[in-house]
């Protein structure tokens, strides 16, 4: 039997995610919707800043930590929403596969088993359930949501290009994000340096 390869392989069980779609659909959308929230997190935090260097934020500063509260738990309710539709599809699919193999295996008893060894071919199948699972509930969904920094990369260039000869206040919690900065400033135990 010719040996497929592993991309190959990966496109296959991607397919298989095709009754779940709107489940998959769910999933990137409630991770994309946790990452803008994330983003604004460090946006309000930015304007806490700013108020309290001298008023100039669009919020109070109650409203701004208000504002902050309501994203974060939002984060953390969308992220648990992401995970509980990954991890959905990922163990109804290893169910349909289960089936799936065990109805083949049923088709080839005891016959065409004969003098095999029967729970080297069950280790061999229950091992690869593992494997499985770590693809469909951590592997589809954040590649998508991974285009996102690709939208990212877009936009720090766009800021490259239109920021000469203006101070740009910017606030993030990525390195890479930075690297744009002629100045960066960041804080530590309360302290900024």
């Amino acid at each position: 039997m010719k040996k497929r390869s592993g991309f190959t392989v990966m496109v296959r069980l991607a397919g298989l995610v095709k009754p779940l779609a709107g489940f998959m659909v769910l999933a990137i959308a409630m991770g994309l919707a946790g990452h803008l929230c994330a983003s604004f997190l460090t946006i309000f935090g930015a304007y806490g800043v700013l108020e309290v260097l001298g008023p100039g934020a669009p919020l109070s500063l109650p409203a701004l930590f208000a504002a902050m509260v309501i994203f974060a738990l939002l984060r953390g309710a969308l992220r648990y929403g992401e995970q509980t539709c990954n991890h959905y599809i990922a163990f109804k699919l290893l169910a349909l596969i289960r089936d799936k193999v065990f109805r083949a295996l049923r088709r080839l008893c005891p016959a065409k088993l004969e003098g095999r060894d029967k729970g080297d071919l069950i280790a061999v199948i229950t091992s690869d359930i593992e494997l499985l699972e770590v693809f469909y509930a951590h592997t589809i969904s954040p590649i998508a949501i991974a285009v996102d920094s690709l939208n990212e990369a877009v936009i720090l260039r766009s800021l490259r290009e239109e920021r000469q000869g203006k101070t740009v206040v910017l606030v993030s919690h990525r390195a890479s994000t930075m690297r744009v900065a002629d100045t960066v400033w960041s804080v530590e135990n309360g302290r900024m340096s």
